[in-house]
């Protein structure tokens, strides 16, 4: 919903939960806040979607094939996360990750098996967060 008299005042390095709008190889790209149409709409009253600034938390490279497994509807990382923490997590297409869970420790856990489970077999994902949650409590 910005305008020209309205635009977000954003310092540089703030990160961004947006939709790529435009991207010509001729313009900078134009980024949104708001769903795509005909998408389900998650903001009953406006039609935007949870999009904007990313507060608090941390951020991850996890590269494009990890994050594009993390957008899938079942993850088993992240089923085997959710089923013992609470957390908030933005995924990019682009390999970016942000985390913000209750405490530093439960970030930690989840970043650390988000990490190692680009490399085990999602059979043992579900033992490795269960070793993760172990060591950590």
């Amino acid at each position: 919903g910005a305008t020209k008299r309205n635009h977000p005042n954003l310092p540089v390095g703030t990160l961004i939960h947006a939709r790529v709008n435009v991207d010509d190889p001729h313009t900078e790209p134009q980024l949104t806040c708001c769903a795509e149409e005909g998408q389900q709409k998650k903001d009953w009253m406006s039609g935007e979607a949870i999009y904007g600034r990313l507060e608090g938390g941390v951020s991850i490279r996890c590269g494009a094939v990890l994050s594009r497994a993390m957008l899938q509807p079942q993850c088993a990382v992240l089923d085997a996360l959710a089923a013992s923490l609470q957390f908030e997590l933005a995924v990019g297409a682009n390999g970016v990750a942000w985390v913000c869970a209750e405490s530093r420790k439960d970030t930690i856990i989840i970043v650390n098996a988000i990490k190692n489970s680009a490399y085990i077999d999602n059979n043992a994902v579900e033992r490795m967060v269960e070793l993760l949650l172990l060591e950590n409590s």
